[in-house]
């Protein structure tokens, strides 16, 4: 039988289609620690435990990446009064 005309099992379909995001999480995890052990505070490519500490902050402390509801700015006053 020709490898075109073959049909994976389930188990090996599941392992082909996990393949690719186990490649590309891989290439992820080594590219963003090369990049930080150049710069710490690079934030283009976040380690994991960088990414939980944002998400943690934003999930669970009061007010942190919230947008502050500015009142409309009226004859030149200053919203803040």
């Amino acid at each position: 039988m020709r490898w075109v005309n073959r049909h994976p099992k389930k188990g090996e379909s599941i392992l082909l289609g996990a393949l690719p995001v186990a490649v590309l999480l891989i290439a992820y995890l080594i590219v963003a620690a090369q990049r930080h052990a150049d710069n710490p505070m690079d934030k283009i490519l976040p380690l994991p435990g960088q990414m939980m500490q944002a998400m943690s902050a934003l999930m669970f402390q009061a007010g942190v990446g919230r947008r502050q509801a500015l009142k409309p700015v009226r004859n030149g006053q200053n919203p803040s009064q």
